[in-house]
């Protein structure tokens, strides 16, 4: 593999349980229930994209913009001050740098929280390409989120390798033709089991992972 691709959340970071939180301790407050598909739908967007889309499917009162303002300080204060990488996550992405791999971020998370949160392990410069649901403007369950990263970095998707905890993000890259390695995470809504036939890889943490 020539290139490898990580997500963030999930996967290099143990933050899944504040994603998980997020939209349902703010509905919470209102009364209203989350449901798994409504998690699972929100797993591959952006915090604006959520945002837009609560207040559509809740009819929410607030405006999109409101309730992003309201999660941005919630996922900024921990993120900052409370939120650990996964076991032996960083010591991976290092080791394919130090192989000189092309290492890319995928992620559904807003670019405003990644450099600062990178910044707080060291590992910005670790990055050749930091792609975001946003800047990509296609969601992680799209294959053509990954299809445009491939064209941006003029790469090969049967050399290019993605770590990843979500469902579908795995099966889309997948059906663009990269490889694919399951990292679990017990706060993800996914189908493991599936996920362990669809997947060309699959791990508990980055202690299984050999290079």
């Amino acid at each position: 593999m020539n290139t490898i691709m990580f997500d963030l959340d999930g996967t290099l970071l143990d933050s899944m349980h504040m994603w998980k939180n997020l939209g349902s301790n703010f509905l919470l407050r209102k009364n209203l229930k989350i449901t798994d598909d409504v998690i699972k739908t929100m797993s591959t967007m952006s915090l604006v994209m959520s945002s837009a889309f609560l207040k559509e499917y809740y009819n929410l009162p607030e405006s999109a913009d409101k309730i992003h303002k309201d999660f941005k300080n919630t996922v900024m204060y921990f993120y900052l001050n409370e939120v650990d990488p996964k076991i032996g996550a960083i010591e991976v992405l290092k080791k394919y740098k130090e192989l000189g791999k092309k290492v890319l971020l995928t992620t559904a998370t807003n670019e405003e929280f990644v450099k600062p949160t990178l910044d707080k392990f060291g590992i910005y410069h670790y990055f050749d390409g930091i792609y975001t649901s946003d800047t990509v403007g296609e969601k992680k369950d799209s294959p053509k989120f990954f299809d445009k990263i491939l064209d941006i970095e003029k790469i090969s998707a049967s050399s290019t390798l993605l770590f990843d905890d979500s469902e579908f993000a795995l099966l889309a890259a997948k059906e663009t033709g990269i490889k694919t390695c399951c990292v679990i995470d017990q706060y993800s809504i996914a189908n493991y089991e599936m996920l362990k036939e669809e997947c060309d890889f699959y791990i508990e943490n980055f202690t299984d992972w050999t290079i």
